[in-house]
């Protein structure tokens, strides 16, 4: 009965993983559909004419980041402090 039982905590051990792994699959998916939705609202904007875009990222900057990147705007950093 020890190989049962063995063969029954692998079995647990799995069906855990297994239910890991598609609560993972399904946040990606979210993600995913949601950096494509900013993504187009963003190109519509854009493509409007309007000023400038504001993202807040409440300290998760990922999806932002693809966001900005997939916008292909390139990266601008202002090395000169600001004239007062």
């Amino acid at each position: 009965m020890p190989a049962a039982r063995e063969l029954n905590a692998w079995l647990v051990v799995l069906e855990r993983e297994l239910k890991a792994n598609e609560c993972l699959r399904r946040h990606q998916l979210v993600s995913r559909v949601g950096v494509h939705f900013a993504l187009e609202q963003c190109h519509d904007l854009l493509d409007n004419d309007v000023a400038g875009i504001h993202f807040y990222t409440l300290n998760r900057s990922d999806a932002t980041r693809t966001i900005f990147d997939s916008l292909g705007i390139p990266r601008q950093r202002n090395t000169q402090a600001p004239i007062a």
